[in-house]
């Protein structure tokens, strides 16, 4: 269905699109008098029988503000030439009265030809701005891949996203967005805001790298987001946006339970929540707090010799204080995608990673035990480990490591 990003509707074709409502909404119940309250469904009416709201917001499964209709209505009566309806309500209006767009409702409806030219030049003075639609891709609740449709209005100033759920009986919920772009140096920002029981509150941030470039050009854009899930947690993740050409291909694409292995790899893992509550001490942020230690007393400085068949390959590596980030002592390698962390209730260090450059490994993972090892409590000493990992011929390979020539460090 064509929509306008604001449709400008003279006041005469605006009273004859309201009665249209009116008329449709008395039919469907057979009512002959009704309170601007109830039918509009504002203020102080009973969401339990009809109203015009709640008819429309069954057809759209969305929000509906009652007063809008109501308000638009007193400014037409108070003699403005001209209406101006939203993108989303003219679309439920229309689509509730049956009408494809505008135009099918002027050559069906209206049957003056004065007033049908008047309102065709209204529109011919507005300028109709271009939509774009995309599918968004990204881990959410539960470290499940989701997808959402997503519609910039006007030319990339404003938006409309929505995330469809699938439930335990297979039917679908709809979390909606709103909101606006702002467009900064080579990002494009997407603040949202959505509905909660009538109220509008903020909803989550999005940012895309661009470039200098228009944003439309690019049939994927990668970006970030930060806001709250459906269980009331704070989450930040990795979002893709993948172009489409319509609204309806968006569609077919969230209807179907495949995912591109590509994007499964883009977003696997990408995802950070943050629970819903305040410790007093940082003890208690995690059960892993009290054991940072464990990791503290790992910084240092070693010599690493892998056994690997009957040959033993060295690599000297840093471990540094406060970020733990693993680098390479050697000038002929460099690590990348280090992480170190304690495992196995706490009992063994385990550290992962990628060597780049004149090494015979490439891919590592080393298994340390933490409690009664000279690592933690010598260094001085020898210690020997586990590894496996995968060589330059993609050979996968696993032995002893051992951990020597230990340099205690000084942290300040």
């Amino acid at each position: 269905m064509e929509r306008y990003d604001n449709l400008y509707l003279s006041k005469d074709i605006f009273f004859t699109l309201l009665n249209e409502l009116i008329s449709k909404f008395k039919s469907n119940y057979t009512i002959k008098d009704y309170k601007d309250t109830q039918l509009y469904g504002f203020g102080s009416y009973d969401p339990n029988k009809p109203s015009l709201k709640t008819d429309l917001e069954k057809l759209c499964k969305d929000y509906i503000n009652g007063k809008y209709l109501y308000n638009k209505m007193r400014e037409a009566a108070s003699g403005v030439p001209s209406v101006r309806i939203s993108k989303d309500y003219q679309y439920i209006y229309f689509l509730y009265l049956g009408y494809e767009n505008i135009h099918d409702f002027l050559n069906k409806s209206i049957h003056s030809e004065e007033q049908k030219n008047k309102q065709l030049e209204l529109l011919n003075s507005k300028k109709v701005n271009q939509n774009y639609y995309y599918t968004c891709y990204c881990l959410c609740e539960d470290f499940s891949l989701n997808k959402g449709e997503l519609i910039i209005y006007n030319n990339w100033k404003t938006l409309e996203m929505k995330f469809h759920y699938k439930q335990n009986n297979g039917e679908k919920e709809i979390y909606s967005f709103m909101g606006n772009v702002v467009h900064s140096e080579n990002f494009v920002h997407f603040n949202t805001k959505f509905f909660i029981e009538n109220r509008k509150i903020e909803g989550a941030k999005f940012i895309f790298f661009v470039g200098k470039s228009n944003p439309s050009q690019h049939n994927c854009l990668i970006g970030t987001y930060a806001g709250f899930d459906k269980y009331n947690k704070a989450v930040a993740g990795k979002i893709i946006l993948k172009k489409a050409a319509s609204r309806e291909e968006v569609h077919q694409e969230i209807q179907n339970d495949y995912f591109d292995p590509i994007i499964c790899q883009k977003l696997y893992k990408k995802r950070i929540i943050i629970e819903n509550k305040v410790e007093k001490t940082s003890l208690l942020f995690s059960k892993k707090d009290p054991y940072a230690q464990l990791l503290f007393e790992a910084i240092g400085k070693y010599t690493l010799d892998f056994y690997i068949e009957d040959n033993v390959k060295s690599l000297n590596l840093e471990i540094l204080p406060y970020t733990y980030k693993i680098i390479s002592l050697d000038t002929s390698t460099f690590v990348s995608n280090s992480n170190i962390t304690a495992t196995n209730n706490w009992q063994v260090l385990f550290i992962d990673l990628l060597i780049e450059g004149f090494f015979p490994l490439k891919k590592v993972s080393i298994y340390v035990k933490l409690f009664n090892s000279s690592l933690m409590k010598n260094k001085t000493d020898n210690m020997d480990a586990k590894f496996n990992g995968v060589d330059i011929n993609s050979n996968i390979v696993s032995g002893k490591v051992v951990f020597n020539n230990l340099v205690a460090e000084t942290v300040v």
